[in-house]
């Protein structure tokens, strides 16, 4: 009777310490991390740079409703081939490489007294076995110096790697990481080759997982999460302190990265100095069949944006997100969200007019979500804005991208006409000439012939009469010559 009654008692503390792990949150492990980083996917990360104070929850079991965050600036993290990477050579222990078009950073260089921002392509290199281990960056663009921008390559290393998570992650566990971080590159100022850094940080990282619960993100459904408590000690070799962060993390990769301003705060509402969080996007494909996507000019102070669908999975709506020639990244236009139909076989119509004051040339895309939160791109499409009887001449000539593209068997090409210039190939000044060419060069269609105003133009491109591939359009007018290819798929 006793061993009888001894093991129902074990076999009950058995169940219930099954329960107790069971209820303790997720598990993030390799394979979680290995599909968010799978080629070809992208990792959306939105800088919240208006909220300054969150709800961090307590320790242990918590949620966390991060919906009301913002999106006032966009970093798409691409993930590439290591072969497709131009310095994979650099990093032979990399299994993992996160392409960054929009990359920016500014530091205070010393020795000329003055900030630097370099600003360009940067790719980011990981190591992902049983840790995801960052090597550092490297990249190339330019280097803001005084206000004046030269060519540069600059790069950011971490030595040894850092261990930024260390897998699998769970409710209670702990690690420790310390590296050196080194900034330094080259910036080409005419003949001179100016060398920048290095410029050195020692951190010492200890990371903890010291909460689990319900996420809420701003797009999709609330999810299990994890909190990870990061603490930073840092030596700049000038001045040594301390940093106080905190990570959430879904197993799809949704996520909040915040730093506080209170180094002993574990819990409650707290002051923060920065946030960014991801959506958990998978790739950068719509589930959608996007039939068009077109931005015109409506009066002088909107663009007119369109688009139809053929058919749609799971849609929960859509984002419209622009930026401008100067900007480094696409922003969301603030109140921009459309809702979609779900699941459809049903073409459907959808429209947006976006009231600004400004003129220029902007792109637009759709940043489409799904019910389940991921998040996709389109394609971005261009317009010239007109704002003002300054604005109504355009001073630059301009040729579009296509769009759709590749496409069958129609297009939509545009342009913009400025004035002056001096006549080409026997042309005048204001004579405008858009033709079709095939691979071997010979002319398949003259879209365009005649003299034109300055302005914004657009024609429709039938190519039912050939047959499927690439094919070259040219802008000739006056002294400005372009073309652009495109891809017919029958």
């Amino acid at each position: 009777m006793k061993r009888t009654l001894r093991m129902i008692v074990c076999g009950g503390m058995l169940v219930c310490a099954a329960h107790l792990a069971g209820a303790q949150g997720i598990t993030f492990d390799t394979t979680d991390a290995h599909i968010i980083f799978a080629v070809g996917n992208t990792i959306s990360y939105h800088a919240d740079t208006l909220t300054t104070s969150a709800d961090i929850g307590v320790p242990g079991h918590t949620s966390w409703d991060f919906g009301a965050l913002n999106s006032t600036a966009v970093t798409n993290m691409k993930s590439l081939a290591l072969a497709a990477s131009p310095y994979a050579a650099n990093f032979p222990q990399a299994t993992h490489v996160l392409r960054d078009t929009a990359f920016t950073f500014s530091f205070y260089y010393a020795a000329l007294s003055t900030t630097v921002t370099l600003n360009g392509t940067g790719y980011v290199y990981y190591g992902l076995r049983t840790s995801l281990l960052n090597y550092g960056l490297k990249g190339g663009g330019n280097a803001y110096l005084f206000g004046n921008a030269y060519p540069a390559q600059g790069q950011w290393l971490n030595a040894p790697s850092s261990t930024d998570y260390d897998l699998p992650l769970v409710y209670g566990k702990t690690w420790t990481t310390s590296y050196i971080e080194s900034i330094s590159g080259t910036a080409t100022l005419g003949t001179i080759n100016l060398p920048f850094g290095p410029i050195d940080t020692k951190h010492v990282i200890t990371y903890t997982v010291d909460a689990y619960g319900t996420l809420a993100l701003p797009v999709g459904q609330p999810q299990q999460a994890l909190r990870i408590r990061k603490m930073d000690r840092f030596d700049t070799g000038t001045s040594t302190g301390t940093r106080a962060g905190y990570i959430f993390l879904m197993k799809n990769g949704g996520t909040v990265q915040l730093t506080v301003n209170d180094t002993t705060v574990t819990g409650g509402t707290t002051s923060v100095n920065s946030i960014r969080w991801a959506p958990g996007s998978r790739d950068v494909n719509l589930p959608i069949q996007l039939a068009s996507f077109t931005a015109t000019q409506g009066n002088s102070s909107s663009v007119s944006l369109e688009w139809t669908t053929l058919t749609e999975t799971d849609n929960f709506g859509f984002y419209v997100q622009r930026k401008g020639s100067h900007d480094p990244a696409f922003t969301e236009v603030p109140g921009s969200f459309v809702a979609g139909h779900g699941t459809t076989v049903v073409p459907q119509k959808y429209s947006y007019i976006d009231n600004f004051q400004s003129g220029g040339s902007w792109w637009y895309r759709l940043e489409q979500v799904d019910l389940d939160g991921t998040v996709h791109y389109s394609e971005p499409v261009q317009v010239t804005a007109l704002t003002g009887v300054q604005d109504v001449i355009p001073t630059s000539f301009a040729l579009e991208q296509n769009y759709p593209n590749p496409f069958n068997p129609s297009t939509k090409i545009r342009y913009t006409v400025a004035s002056g210039g001096a006549g080409v190939s026997g042309l005048g000044s204001g004579w405008v000439r858009l033709g079709v060419y095939d691979m071997l060069g010979r002319e398949v269609a003259v879209l365009v012939n005649e003299q034109q105003q300055p302005g914004s133009y657009e024609v429709t491109f039938n190519g039912a009469h050939l047959s499927s591939g690439v094919y070259v359009y040219k802008l000739v007018a006056g002294s400005f010559v372009q073309s652009s290819r495109m891809m017919l798929v029958k």
